[in-house]
């Protein structure tokens, strides 16, 4: 019920207009709060003070009828005598008598029908009184009378209401049980439930150190990585800096992450790997990280002579001045490729140290010869790598290929066209040189391209072929059958679009059939150093842009790689 409502429900009661519903709602209400029984006590009061107003000025306003028409009389006489004109004294006498008699008539009749004023502030009802004050005195209407009567009965009522309202609550004491409830039965402990593990609670990660500057960026995230610090670790984000000693953490084999220096260096962090402790130049240091597990593949800048960057592992450290490197650490051992530069190890079990030049590895275990070896050769068509002999071939431009240069054959030549000039000393070539390793296998992979500008593989078929000659070497799943017997034909890329590998024979078996995808031609040197490779057309047109001797690299590789750690 809104105020508005419950204060016209209150004026229709003091009214005497209420009907029993309105009572019984009105009663509902004060026993419902105390702000109800206040708003009560305020409206009797105003209604109280209202009455006695107007009963007030009911009886000025009689007094002064009453004191009107005496005036009025005497105005009359006073006109009457000036009319007449002079009268006797004992007439004037009786006037003035009259007038005073009249006089002193209104004022015992004002003093009669007023009320005499309060003397000081009227009191306050307090809480414990009646909600109203009404005059002792009956007022002079009979009718009036009546209804404060019954104002006075209800107020009575109401504070007899308010009175049990105020008195505490007893509750009734509660009833004892029927029958006692028997004891659960002992179980035994096997069938006893287990309380629930509470769950571990989450370890919190202090915030970045702001004021220490950043060594390292992260500048691509893949799969679960993480950023681990004394603190915990973090969920990686690509751009997030890494702050000193800080290190990264990927997460199965689909966890990857790779972060650079200021100065350039990168590092690709593989999947399933962790490296901490990374920092960058100190006083008197270099840059240097601590690779736990898995492995890594490092691109180094220049480095300042006396500030080597430095990898170590639980087995060994590497410095480098600027190269490209591979990291791998196993269980028990560490494994390092050169891609290009120079990198001196230092085994921690042997205390022994070596250098590792271009191409070669090492691989840090117990019963292993610490000895660098050349893993992994990697030629392309630069102009101190490889000779062009004859007419055939040229170096050309070309954006697909992996160095930006490939070695082209531009016009249509035949196998036997080839044969031809071979027979007779004409048939140029390209020659590479490189240092390889004794008695270890090579897996050799050549990326080229078939120039044949046909849909259709038919229309292609035959112009997609060069010829390997590898002096001192002996290739145990190949037969020279090119060129009289001394070179292995590499031939099939007319059968997909673009550059990609091939590691011998990819003709499939039959026409519409995917290329052959089987194991590529090994090369086994007779004598360790340098080595030579002659490449000869047999079909063409078609380019050549990279050849990969791989000791690892057992299947096809992907279109786009760009050798070992690329």
């Amino acid at each position: 019920m809104t105020g508005d409502d419950f204060d016209l429900l209150v004026s229709r009661w003091l009214a005497g207009e209420a009907s029993a519903e309105d009572e019984a709602q009105l009663a509902e209400q004060l026993r419902a709060g105390e702000d109800a029984r206040l708003r009560f006590a305020e409206l009797a009061d105003q209604e109280a003070a209202l009455r006695i107003f107007s009963q007030s000025m009911v009886q000025a306003r009689q007094v002064r009828e009453q004191e009107s028409d005496t005036t009025r009389r005497i105005r009359t006489l006073a006109r009457r005598r000036r009319m007449r004109g002079s009268e006797s004294p004992w007439h004037a006498s009786w006037v003035a008598g009259a007038a005073a008699a009249a006089l002193f008539f209104v004022l015992v009749l004002a003093g009669a029908f007023s009320s005499p004023k309060p003397h000081g502030p009227v009191p306050k009802p307090t809480p414990g009184e009646a909600f109203v004050r009404v005059p002792d005195e009956a007022p002079p209407n009979s009718a009036d009378a009546e209804r404060a009567q019954r104002l006075r009965d209800r107020l009575d009522r109401l504070n007899r209401e308010r009175e049990k309202l105020r008195a505490p609550v007893s509750l009734p004491p509660p009833e004892p049980d029927a029958e006692p409830r028997p004891e659960p039965p002992d179980r035994p402990e096997s069938e006893r439930p287990v309380p629930e593990r509470a769950p571990d609670p989450v370890p919190v990660v202090k915030p970045v150190d702001a004021t220490r500057a950043v060594v390292a960026t992260l500048t691509a995230v893949g799969g679960e990585v993480y950023v681990v610090s004394a603190a915990g670790r973090v969920p990686a984000q690509k751009g997030m800096g890494l702050l000193p000693g800080q290190g990264v953490e990927t997460v199965g084999a689909a966890g990857a992450a790779s972060f650079a220096y200021p100065d350039g260096t990168r590092v690709d962090l593989l999947g399933d790997s962790a490296a901490e402790g990374v920092f960058d130049r100190e006083p008197s240091k270099g840059k240097r990280l601590r690779l736990v597990r898995g492995g890594l593949v490092a691109f180094v800048a220049k480095q300042p002579a006396d500030q080597q960057m430095v990898f170590a592992t639980p087995h060994s450290e590497a410095k480098v001045l600027g190269t490209t490197l591979r990291l791998v650490v196993g269980d028990e051992s560490t494994r390092l490729e050169v891609v290009e530069g120079k990198v001196r190890l230092t085994s921690a079990r042997r205390g022994k140290t070596v250098e590792v030049v271009t191409g070669h590895s090492v691989v840090d275990a117990v019963g292993i010869d610490l000895v660098p070896r050349i893993d992994e050769i990697f030629l392309l068509p630069a102009p101190g790598v490889t000779k062009i002999y004859g007419p055939e071939w040229h170096r050309k431009k070309d954006p697909r290929a992996l160095s930006g240069v490939a070695l082209d054959v531009p016009y249509r030549l035949s196998v036997a066209d080839c044969d031809a000039r071979f027979k007779k000393k004409q048939l140029g070539y390209v020659e590479f040189s490189f240092q390889a390793d004794a008695g270890r296998d090579y897996h050799l992979w050549i990326r080229g391209c078939c120039m044949v500008d046909a849909p259709k593989v038919e229309d292609r078929w035959g112009m997609d072929m060069v010829a390997i000659e590898v002096p001192h070497a002996r290739v145990p799943n190949g037969l020279p059958w090119c060129l009289n017997g001394i070179a292995y034909g590499y031939t099939g890329w007319a059968h997909r679009s673009g550059y990609w590998w091939i590691g011998g024979n990819a003709d499939p078996i039959a026409p519409g059939l995917e290329p052959d995808e089987g194991m590529p031609m090994t090369f086994r040197f007779e004598r360790p150093g340098r080595q030579v490779l002659r490449m000869y057309v047999y079909e063409a047109p078609l380019r050549i842009d990279s050849i990969w001797l791989s000791t690892t690299q057992k299947t096809r590789p992907d279109s786009n790689a760009r050798g070992p750690g690329k």
